[in-house]
């Protein structure tokens, strides 16, 4: 009873003289610091995570220059898209121009929609590729061609009808073609241009639009994730084979398979530097105010 006593008694003397109010503060102000950049960050999150959906065209993107095989694409409840990009010269009578061409197929877009200009200068939405036989430009292009709408234009071994002027798509790249006047046709049409051999340069993406379960799923299996940027937890596993930038996981069927990965994110970097510069603020401010009120600890 004694000891409950005296610890009260020592509490009440602290907090009259302001050492422990001054740590009730700041320590109040530290939880809501870290609150608040909780907050921010789940909400800074949430509105990257529904942007990008349209910024990208879907919820996953994968880029590569080697077409790979659908069949290797694990089953998964949702769609995808195949995209050819490549460039090419358009050409109209006698002028020509190099042109960044997008091949798209259904059901490209699988997020966001497309505008395009008609001939009467009206915006149209689109969610589905050029019909057979036409093609879209930017407005650049059909001005360095000098045509309108309804032309014809040749692209390689083809001749297409220009049937729109694009406003807007989607998933616009930053490739290596971002720049150049952007055309958009239809695949059923590409080969007929013969303009994919062998040699060519074109840049293959695959637009995914799933779970966030099946999206996990498939960036592990097109080894999106880093192995130098992920801690893995079970790299003992005789079935992991790891080098710099690929991880490759055979699975067991019949097995329970699983592979685990932690990351230092943004929100635990952001609380971790508030906690150290809390604390430092907060021994500084102790240090202080026990030295003005004549203690003996040295400055």
């Amino acid at each position: 009873m004694n000891v409950v006593l005296l610890s009260l008694k020592i509490f009440f003397r602290e907090l009259k003289s302001g050492q422990l109010l001054l740590m009730f503060l700041s320590l109040t102000l530290a939880v809501g610091i870290v609150a608040s950049i909780t907050l921010f960050t789940d909400r800074l999150d949430r509105s990257l995570i529904a942007e990008s959906q349209v910024f990208l065209g879907g919820d996953l993107k994968f880029e590569t220059s080697d077409a790979i095989e659908e069949s290797n694409i694990p089953n998964f409840e949702g769609q995808f898209a195949k995209i050819y990009e490549f460039g090419s010269v358009v050409s109209n009578a006698d002028n020509f121009q190099l042109a960044a061409i997008k091949s798209v197929e259904k059901p490209y877009p699988i997020a966001g929609q497309l505008e395009i200009i008609n001939e009467n200068s009206e915006v149209e939405t689109f969610t589905s590729p050029p019909n057979p036989g036409e093609i879209w430009l930017d407005g650049r292009l059909a001005r360095l061609l000098d045509i309108s709408i309804g032309d014809q234009v040749d692209l390689g071994a083809t001749s297409l009808i220009y049937s729109g002027t694009i406003s807007s798509e989607a998933d616009r790249g930053t490739g290596s073609f971002a720049f150049a006047p952007k055309a958009i046709m239809s695949s059923v049409d590409l080969e007929s241009t013969q303009l994919i051999r062998s040699g060519s340069r074109v840049r293959y993406t695959y637009l995914f639009n799933a779970s966030k379960e099946d999206i996990d799923k498939l960036e592990l299996i097109f080894k999106i994730i880093p192995p130098n940027k992920a801690i893995l937890t079970n790299e003992n596993n005789s079935n992991l084979e790891i080098s710099k930038n690929l991880i490759i996981w055979n699975l067991n069927q019949g097995q329970m398979n699983s592979l685990e990965f932690s990351f230092w994110s943004l929100n635990k970097l952001l609380i971790g530097i508030s906690i150290i510069l809390i604390i430092i603020i907060l021994a500084y401010l102790l240090r202080f105010y026990r030295f003005k009120l004549g203690t003996d600890l040295p400055q």
